[in-house]
């Protein structure tokens, strides 16, 4: 993507957001993608894409500039980070209890497979990341901080592998000819082969490290919380999401400008000194807060909706439309953006059981929508009075063209309050 282009990795597929038109995009596996659902994504030095994905099994998407696609099909079961050089790709991998490095070289524009490294002299546990730098491959895992000679021709045997150190190392950068890593949440350059630490001048231990990103002229790093830029010898704390549920997932550096990619909140841009200038909540299929969800229905236009423990998720015509559970506030807005997610709150409060959630669902001729919740209850007191009775539970009533008008029945005989004038108003 050029210097005007932000791309993000999601598990609703890969987002791109033109800084100039400020027009979002959302490639998926309709596109040149195997799976939407993307566990890491990496452009190598000509601009190729290599993206791999978290399904099981999984494949290795190549794709080019010019609109080469190719799916390297090797029976992985994740994909967790990938790495290059201007002549080799490096892409770490699970594979059952197995854990490996596939290893790519490059001839002109085309890439061909080398190798597989599956032969360590620990157990790895995980590989968090991998550096290609200054002719040498790096792997940061759980375990341990590994290196291996990049122009060893065999790097398959455990001996071709040296052991820096035995701690949890997540993350490598490269800038101004230093690399850059953490090690249990400590920012730490190496010299010579020896972590030495980067900074100890502010606490930025506490929170697990998530990345780094650059320009030509300023480094900066993200944990879960906070964004930091170095400046000399210290790190300055310019952002932080000042919340325990905002966390950050992703960071790059464009121009003079930094997107951070925050969990469930879509992209943040800030300035350098930390003043948020836009957000921007991308068409994305982001209904996945929770997995405990068996209700689905599609009518006759092929509008498709998915109901959960946490809302009501509908697609149509390409957008996501949100409207998610509030116990207080009702925010109904009076039309949507085909080029965005949007979202709505419907206030209703209830309980959850062992065995909640959601199961038939039906859209009417009339336009609409009804759903089951099994294991639900009114309140915490009903809850404890009717465990361990399984089966208790709520039905659903909302009229589609006009969200304001929405009913809950409890199937116990107890009336769920504030639903008898047919949920909310329009706001």
């Amino acid at each position: 993507c050029n210097n005007d282009c932000v791309l993000a990795a999601s598990n609703g597929g890969l987002i791109e957001f033109d800084q100039q038109s400020r027009n979002i995009s959302i490639y998926t596996n309709n596109d040149f993608l195997d799976n939407i659902n993307i566990s890491y994504f990496h452009i190598d030095k000509i601009g190729t894409y290599w993206i791999g994905y978290d399904s099981n099994p999984t494949k290795i998407t190549y794709y080019t500039k010019n609109g080469k696609i190719k799916h390297y099909d090797f029976q992985f079961s994740k994909i967790n980070t990938i790495a290059s050089d201007s002549n080799n790709i490096l892409i770490a991998y699970e594979k059952n209890l197995t854990k490996g490095i596939a290893h790519f070289v490059r001839n002109n524009d085309e890439y061909a497979f080398k190798d597989f490294y599956e032969q360590f002299p620990i157990d790895l546990g995980k590989i968090h990341s991998l550096q290609i730098f200054d002719n040498k491959i790096y792997i940061g895992s759980t375990n341990g901080l590994l290196t291996g000679n990049l122009n060893n021709p065999n790097l398959k045997p455990s001996e071709a592998w040296t052991i820096i150190n035995n701690n949890d190392t997540r993350n490598f950068y490269s800038f101004n000819d230093t690399l850059f890593l953490t090690q249990n949440n400590s920012i730490y350059y190496l010299n010579d082969n020896s972590p030495i630490l980067s900074s100890n001048d502010i606490d930025i231990t506490t929170y697990s490290a998530v990345t780094f990103s650059s320009n030509s002229q300023s480094l900066f790093y993200a944990n879960t919380y906070h964004i930091y830029k170095k400046t000399n010898n210290n790190w300055e704390q310019i952002y932080s999401t000042n919340r325990s549920d905002k966390i950050i997932t992703g960071l790059t550096c464009s121009n003079e400008k930094l997107f951070l990619g925050i969990r469930n909140e879509g992209l943040i841009e800030i300035s350098f000194d930390g003043n948020i200038l836009s957000s921007f909540i991308p068409n994305s299929p982001i209904f996945t807060r929770t997995t405990t969800f068996r209700s689905l229905a599609i009518d006759n236009n092929g509008n498709v909706y998915i109901a959960h423990n946490d809302g009501i998720d509908i697609f149509r015509q390409y957008y996501w439309h949100d409207l998610i559970k509030a116990d207080s506030t009702i925010n109904i807005s009076s039309s949507t953006n085909s080029n965005s997610f949007s979202s709505d709150t419907l206030a209703y409060s209830i309980q959850k059981g062992t065995e909640g959630a959601t199961w038939d669902m039906y859209v009417s001729s009339n336009n609409y929508l009804y759903f089951t919740l099994t294991d639900y209850h009114t309140s915490v007191e009903q809850y404890l009075d009717y465990e361990p009775i399984v089966g208790l539970g709520v039905f659903f009533k909302l009229n589609l063209n006009d969200y304001s008008e929405y009913s809950l029945y409890d199937t116990t005989d107890d009336i769920f309050h504030g639903t008898e004038n047919l949920g909310g108003t329009r706001s």
